[in-house]
């Protein structure tokens, strides 16, 4: 009776099997942050370049929130903490505003890799279109229609890596949205609108006594000679 000649499977070709499974030597698949995207609001922060790692862990403890991430903006000496607000929560601005004000009266240090810290009330792509629809909520806040006492702003533009932008416009898409009873003061602003451009996106954010406060530089701002 003939018989069918069935090799086993030698050992080594089980384990070639196997290993497709899993990444050369045995390494876990490492999970990056999620990137910087529009629709998100939180906390953007300079740093020593290379350090972003350490600085977001760094500025985590600063900020002192628990409701926050860290979303990769693909740039060099850039770090962004996304803050989940909750109804009573205070903004991201009330907040940086509060730590800024302390550390100019402490002095205290508390960082090594941050440099500057700023409010970001919302995100969105970088289009006249789309800057003018989202920066609304933030010129209703801050800018309202009626007011008894109209304030002065300035607005306060950085762009990296992003050469196509025109920044004249952006600027000038920012400045028209505010009502007009509220006017442009360059030299001694009431509040300032912060506007980044991180590649695509867009984000925007208010700052007061802008000048006061070291430009929100923690390292500044804790200097003995501030």
């Amino acid at each position: 009776m003939a018989t069918e000649n069935k090799s086993k499977p030698s050992n080594s070709s089980k384990n070639n099997r196997k290993r497709k499974h899993y990444l050369p030597h045995n390494k876990p698949v490492k999970k990056g942050a999620y990137p910087l995207r529009p629709g998100v609001q939180g906390f953007f922060i300079t740093c020593d370049g290379g350090k972003e790692h350490q600085a977001s862990n760094e500025a985590i403890n600063v900020i002192d929130t628990r409701r926050f991430s860290k979303l990769d903006s693909g740039c060099n000496g850039v770090v962004f903490i996304q803050m989940r607000k909750r109804d009573g929560d205070p903004s991201p601005k009330d907040i940086v505003q509060h730590m800024m004000t302390s550390l100019a009266s402490t002095k205290k240090h508390v960082s090594r890799f941050l440099l500057r810290v700023l409010p970001v009330e919302v995100t969105c792509y970088t289009s006249d279109e789309e800057i003018k629809r989202a920066i609304k909520p933030v010129i209703d806040k801050y800018f309202p229609v009626e007011s008894e006492v109209p304030r002065k702003f300035a607005v306060l533009y950085d762009a990296r890596a992003n050469t196509g932008i025109d920044r004249t416009k952006v600027i000038d898409a920012v400045a028209k949205s505010v009502p007009s009873l509220h006017k442009v003061d360059l030299a001694n602003p009431d509040i300032n609108i912060v506007v980044q451009i991180v590649k695509t996106v867009c984000l925007i954010g208010v700052v007061e006594k802008y000048k006061e406060l070291a430009k929100y530089n923690i390292r500044q701002l804790t200097s003995p000679k501030q």
